[in-house]
């Protein structure tokens, strides 16, 4: 069959004889591949197509003639030495391979042959070299080569890459995994091969315990694809792949043993200092890793991914919730893999078989499970909403058992699983739920023991569950006010009273009620009688009240934490202040109204105006976002180095004077030691008094609402920068941050002239003009020629690029005025030089790291110096001659 005519020297026309001729020569060769190993620039370098097809048809042409010498350059490419070559050569040798194995594909048998002699040593020495730069180059190579063509012409290229899963381990993680990466290419000829399919699917199972994750995250992917065809066809017959059934039942198998192991051994052991991993425990965790991953791309993957064994194996699913709970990546990981079933149609078989596996696993001893279950049954209603209107009756059980477990956590999702029903329809609130939350609620937790009157555990669960239905009934009507709701609120405002976890879902559930109906709140009274709304605004205040105190507590608790601790040397010391910080924030975010969101680019034109009222002259610039800057200033035509490009008078830019000019502001400033001494502290508190209406609110509305300095940060964020250096500079930077929040808000509780400032004054408030301060502020000479802090409007738009510092502020014309650092050609960005920081201080007070080397970098070594070294008097002595502390 591989009979077709090429060229030879014989029958070459003159035309096609001249590539024949240049392709023939080594020396020609040498340069073209030279040629194009740099014909791309660092970074943008990429498997070519066109080159490709190019060489394709040299060998679809000239047949095996030129294999020889290619063969030889090959060798040459993938052992470049030059670093800067490396990447380049091995993409080209990819780019010569993948059209040797296209080309060839009509080629002779005794042709193929010789050239898989020669092709297979060298495929391996590359599987040898292989780096993270190049692997996705022979990726590519095998990709475009076995493209869209008869897996029996492409025999020989297949069996290579089945070999690859005989290669002996080598120890090296990423050689390993780079071959099943290449092996994953078979996926080209989809359905058409399903002996290699179960020859993959063979050898991959047997490494779903390896002890590397990435070799695992690879057999995950590896086995769904192996599966990805195991389909009942229209007639009912079943293809030849690997069974998908038999499979998952092997894995569920093993899913059991391993979590027995796992509960059984603990990971680590703990011996003084010394800590052990368990080798059985470490592999049982391994094995329950890949299995979750597995699962997830079962769904994504394979065309029929819902099968009797996918249902047998999710109890198994949901058991694991127990042993992943402190891990939040497999913890989520596990999630999704639960809901890629929930979101699957599920036939009326499958529902079924679902359904009963839900109430086995909602009577299982592990709470984890349970919640795991009553948490799906959400999301598969969600989504299933029509075909499962059958079940209702029986998940509406399932739901009421769950309200009243015994497990707190268990009780909050089925609450919220609950509310779900009712608000898609899937169930019908009615009288006799209502009366029977209204009894269970009214269950007294007092009993009697001996004649003493003590609190029953199992009282209070009923008396919860009771609770938590009125909430789902009241939670389920967000944007109305249905006739069950007024009734379920004045239920729920009896339990003022209860124990603090009753109380705790109450409150939950009215502040939830009270953000979903405040915009309609004028239309959603009519439907309360005047005592009801009486009793909801008693509950209001009481909440408030209570909101307020608690804040206060709180307060005083920061306080006194931030003031334990004069600087953070270890995390450990940072943990509790955060705890309570958060606590705050979250308080005042229900207790304050928050600033209202402005939209930048909606103020920009007020802003320009404003500018332009007041003698600032933007001829020479534009402001305009830049991708990765935000805002920022644009040449609006070339300016020349060291060119005047603004200036912006005195009188609008903020000052430490400009404060104590505010009758309010200037007689707290000299009564207080703290803001006397801290101008920038004294600089935010006065923008706060501003933000609402000042003479500078076109400026203020313009000023970024959020910030990237590590007092924005979340507890992931900072607990990345743990191997950092900048970490216990971060810390104590949002410490005494916080330190000054507690003491102003202390202060200003006694300042009637400043009561609007105290009464919308919170973290959140404080920390946005803490960050506006230390992201734009400069110094400037007053009258007296003393330098002050300020804030200079428009000048702040400047973003940092390393120069000379480039400000000067004219004490004559009184104005500042901004001069080029470099030429700017029209368009261009304008920048400043911040001045000499460390990449850490531009962390903590302008937010970012410069992506430039920082010539003013520098990191502290503590060095520690023990009095019980032998030559602890000649060291010292030596440290002290340079001037160096211990």
């Amino acid at each position: 069959m591989n009979k077709r005519e090429r060229y030879t020297k014989e029958n070459m026309p003159e035309d096609v004889a001249i590539l024949y001729e240049r392709f023939i020569d080594n020396n020609f060769i040498n340069k073209f591949t030279q040629f194009m190993v740099l014909d791309e620039e660092k970074g943008k370098i990429s498997f070519d197509a066109r080159r490709f097809n190019m060489f394709k048809g040299l060998f679809r042409n000239y047949g095996s003639a030129l294999v020889d010498n290619f063969i030889e350059r090959l060798y040459i490419l993938i052992h470049e030495k030059t670093k800067e070559k490396q990447e380049g050569s091995h993409r080209v040798a990819a780019e010569i391979v993948a059209a040797m194995i296209r080309g060839s594909k009509y080629w002779t048998i005794e042709m193929l042959d010789d050239l898989w002699k020669k092709l297979t040593p060298f495929l391996n020495e590359v599987c040898l070299n292989l780096g993270p730069e190049t692997l996705s180059y022979w990726g590519s190579c095998f990709k475009l080569g076995l493209e869209d063509e008869d897996p029996r012409r492409m025999y020989r290229p297949i069996e290579y890459l089945r070999s690859l899963t005989n290669t002996h381990a080598s120890g090296n993680t990423f050689l390993e995994t780079s071959r099943w990466y290449l092996l994953q290419t078979i996926t080209n000829f989809e359905w058409r091969v399903p002996s290699i399919w179960c020859f993959i699917n063979e050898q991959a199972r047997e490494l779903l315990d390896h002890p590397y994750k990435a070799i695992r995250e690879r057999i995950a992917i590896i086995l769904s694809l192996s599966l990805t065809f195991d389909v009942t066809l229209p007639n009912g017959q079943a293809t030849r792949h690997p069974k998908a059934n038999p499979f998952i039942d092997m894995i569920r198998e093993r899913l059991q043993q391993a979590i027995e192991i796992y509960e059984k051994t603990p990971l680590a052991n703990v011996s003084g200092q010394v800590v052990e991993i368990d080798p059985k425990a470490r592999k049982a965790l391994n094995f329950i890793e890949t299995v979750i991953q597995l699962h997830t791309h079962l769904f994504s993957k394979c065309l029929q991914p819902i099968k009797d064994a996918i249902i047998r194996i999710f109890p198994y699913l949901c058991e694991l919730e127990s042993i992943v709970a402190n891990d939040d990546f497999i913890r989520k990981s596990l999630t999704v893999s639960r809901m890629c079933v929930a979101m699957t149609y599920l036939h009326k078989h499958y529902m079924e078989a679902l359904i009963e596996q839900l109430e086995q696993i909602c009577s299982s001893p592990k709470w984890h499970a349970r919640r795991a279950a009553i948490e799906f049954v959400q999301n598969m209603i969600f989504c299933n909403l029509f075909n499962a209107r059958p079940y209702a009756q029986r998940l509406r059980q399932l739901v009421f058992k769950c309200l009243f477990d015994e497990q707190f956590e268990v009780r909050t999702v089925a609450s919220v699983t609950l509310s779900g029903f009712y608000q898609c329809g899937y169930i019908q609130i009615n009288n006799d739920d209502l009366k029977y939350f209204r009894v269970m609620s009214k269950t007294s937790y007092f009993t009697k023991v001996d004649g003493k009157k003590i609190t029953s555990a199992e009282n209070i669960v009923k008396r919860h569950g009771g609770v938590l239905g009125l909430c789902a009934i009241v939670l389920s009507s967000p944007y109305d006010i249905p006739n069950h709701v007024p009734e379920a609120l004045m239920l729920l405002c009896e339990h003022s009273h209860d124990p603090d976890l009753i109380q705790k879902s109450i409150k939950k559930a009215l502040s939830e009620f009270r953000r979903t109906h405040h915009d309609s709140w004028h239309e959603h009274r009519e439907k309360f009688t005047e005592d009801q709304l009486v009793i909801l605004a008693d509950m209001d205040k009481k909440k408030k009240r209570q909101l307020l105190q608690n804040r206060e507590d709180l307060i005083a608790q920061l306080y006194q934490e931030c003031l334990s601790v004069n600087e953070i040397i270890k995390w450990s010391q940072f943990e509790p202040i955060y705890e309570k910080l958060q606590k705050v924030i979250d308080i005042e975010k229900n207790l304050l109204k928050s600033n209202p969101i402005c939209d930048r680019e909606e103020h920009l034109h007020s802003f320009i105006d404003w500018l332009h009222s007041n003698g600032v002259d933007t001829s020479n610039f534009e402001i305009c976002s830049f991708e990765n800057y935000g805002f920022g200033l644009k040449a609006t035509k070339n300016l020349a180095s060291d060119e005047c490009f603004l200036t912006v008078p005195r009188s609008i830019i903020i000052t430490t004077d400009t404060i104590m000019t505010s009758s309010s502001f200037g007689s707290l400033i000299i009564k207080d030691q703290l803001l006397r001494s801290m101008p920038n502290v004294a600089l935010a508190l006065f923008l706060l008094h501003e933000r609402s209406q000042s003479k500078w609110q076109p400026y203020i509305d313009i000023l970024p609402n959020h910030f990237n300095t590590p007092l924005y940060f979340d507890y992931d964020q900072l607990n990345r920068l743990k191997p950092s250096a900048a970490l216990c500079d971060v810390l104590t930077h949002i410490q005494r941050i916080a330190r000054q929040y507690c003491y102003l808000h202390n202060l200003l509780k006694g300042q009637s002239s400043l009561s609007k400032l105290a009464e919308n004054f919170s973290y959140d408030a404080y920390r946005w003009a803490v960050s506006v301060v230390s992201t734009r502020q400069n110094n400037i000479l007053n009258d007296h020629g003393e330098s002050q802090l300020s804030l200079i409007p428009v000048m702040d738009f400047l973003n940092h690029e390393y120069g000379q510092e480039c400000i000067h502020y004219d004490m004559k014309l009184q104005q500042i005025e901004c001069k080029t650092m470099k030429n700017v050609e029209k368009n261009e960005q304008i920048f400043i030089f911040y001045g000499k920081r460390t990449n850490a201080e531009y962390l903590i007070h302008n937010g970012f790291v410069p992506n430039q080397p920082n010539p003013y970098d520098t990191y502290l070594l503590k060095l520690v110096l023990s009095k019980t070294d032998k030559a602890y008097e000649e060291k010292s002595q030596l440290l002290q001659r340079y001037g160096l502390e211990t």
